[in-house]
């Protein structure tokens, strides 16, 4: 028997497409000013999305923890030392998913996880960096 998709997850299909908005403006920074911080200094970038996400396509040098391992208690102290690991001097690192949406919600975890550190959202995900940064960066 057929669900209707809607009443069954509460939620249209196109739920995730919509912009979430948790951050305000100074904690997040735009794909193009991470381009620019990235052609300045070594940044830590941290990609909240699933492995096979990831595989598909990603920046370059990025960390990829995805946001279950960050949600996960149980992940907590191993994610903390891979963090410490990468972290530079100064202490930045900017957090980055498909479209914008989980990263927001892995920068919330990861100020609580390391005070402290600057962690900062990147608007509009790897789809902005396809579409500000790299045009050729395959968006999916």
């Amino acid at each position: 028997e057929l669900i209707d998709y809607t009443q069954f997850c509460g939620a249209a299909p196109t739920d995730k497409e919509s912009s979430l908005t948790l951050l305000g403006i100074s904690e997040r920074i735009t794909a193009r000013q991470l381009g620019e911080v990235m052609e300045k200094k070594k940044c830590l970038v941290v990609d909240v999305r699933t492995e096979p996400e990831v595989e598909m396509c990603g920046l370059e040098g990025c960390l990829n923890i995805p946001l279950a391992d960050l949600q996960y208690e149980g992940k907590r102290e191993e994610t903390m030392e891979k963090l410490e690991k990468m972290l530079s001097e100064e202490k930045e690192m900017y957090v980055m998913c498909r479209r914008g949406n989980d990263s927001q919600v892995g920068v919330e975890i990861l100020r609580k996880m390391l005070p402290g550190v600057s962690v900062r959202d990147v608007v509009g995900g790897l789809h902005a960096w396809a579409r500000d940064v790299d045009t050729n960066f395959p968006a999916y």
